[in-house]
């Protein structure tokens, strides 16, 4: 593959999925033997964690969008560095609803085999999101 189709398939990605929420296209965009290096607590580091996450997330914050900010890429992998915007709205790690915003930065890297994502390595500031929801962690009994 070509940078630009790695670049407009990693676009696709954030943009059909996270932002339009096409759940139907993680079977499309990813491989069946997809691994994530960086699972969300609970889920599994397969393609059907990656889905329960997704999950998981729009559940917590329907409202949910990613910017793209920055794609980098060279060889099999693209680089994204993306900013995450969201109001509170469902539990999230065990904490309920606070109706706070959050805007946090997110680093991904994908490896791209054959038109579909195989690899995912991620970096969010998630500490900085639950501050900015007002969430101490662990959540407090």
């Amino acid at each position: 593959m070509s940078i630009e189709s790695i670049k407009l398939l990693a676009r696709r990605v954030i943009e059909e999925i996270w932002n339009e929420r096409h759940l139907e296209r993680f079977d499309e965009l990813f491989a069946p033997n997809f691994v994530n290096h960086n699972p969300a607590p609970g889920t599994s580091g397969d393609l059907a964690g990656l889905k329960q996450s997704a999950h998981n997330f729009f559940a917590a914050f329907p409202d949910a969008h990613l910017s793209i900010d920055e794609v980098i890429a060279e060889g099999d992998r693209v680089v994204l560095r993306t900013t995450g915007r969201g109001t509170h709205q469902g539990t999230f790690l065990g904490t309920p609803p606070t109706g706070r915003s959050f805007a946090a930065q997110a680093y991904t890297v994908l490896r791209i085999t054959e038109g579909q994502v195989i690899e995912r390595w991620n970096i969010t500031d998630v500490l900085s999101m639950l501050h900015q929801l007002g969430i101490a962690f662990p959540p407090q009994s």
